[in-house]
């Protein structure tokens, strides 16, 4: 597609795509030194338009940020080196991903990063999250998982944490995933899973 990069930021103009019959477009950005992607939105775009699945995988760069994706459904961040979440509005300098406008996103792939902690600053609590369905955090390293992290994912059915270091899952980690069905958890250290963990979570299957 006809896109325009410059200093490894990619702008890519929506109105190449308003004349095609298919309107679900893959953009697969995947090894490359991309460390911006933002969909110009200057055309008047109808919802339903067009969508498109987002891949960007394989990079080395430890900084990635998204603008006006409202128009993208699935993410695929896999075997990059992202570090830290954070939203546009408040964006550190480097290990992060940072995303802004409001978001139609239903999967995110996060497979084979470097997230040892979720905890403090909560990129997931940002409302451009709200319509997830699945989430892939395997083998990031992960060691903990604050109280009630993912509370603001309220529509998220499928959570992926294999293949990290969690030891202890502590009551209240899932706490407000009302419409959970799968969490994975295998491939872990777990030792201790505290009383009422999985509590007030009614659609998880046993």
């Amino acid at each position: 597609y006809d896109c325009m990069s410059k200093n490894e930021a990619l702008i890519i103009d929506l109105a190449l795509f308003l004349n095609q019959q298919d309107k679900y477009v893959y953009l697969i950005l995947s090894s490359t030194n991309i460390v911006s992607v933002e969909f110009n939105t200057t055309k008047n775009f109808t919802s339903g338009e067009i969508y498109f699945d987002l891949f960007l995988m394989d990079h080395q760069n430890r900084s990635l940020t998204l603008r006006s994706i409202n128009r993208v459904l699935n993410i695929y961040l896999d075997k990059n080196q992202i570090t830290y979440f954070a939203t546009h509005e408040n964006v550190p300098k480097e290990d992060l991903i940072s995303a802004s406008y409001k978001m139609n996103l239903e999967n995110l792939y996060l497979e084979s990063n470097r997230l040892p902690l979720l905890n403090g600053s909560n990129w997931f609590k940002n409302a451009v999250f709200q319509k997830i369905l699945y989430l892939d955090l395997a083998s990031n390293q992960i060691e903990e998982i604050y109280s009630s992290y993912f509370n603001s994912l309220i529509k998220l059915r499928i959570i992926v944490f294999q293949v990290n270091n969690l030891k202890i899952i502590k009551e209240n980690q899932f706490n407000g995933l009302d419409n959970l069905e799968e969490l994975y958890l295998d491939y872990n250290q777990i030792h201790t899973i505290e009383d009422k963990e999985f509590y007030g979570l009614p659609r998880l299957k046993r």
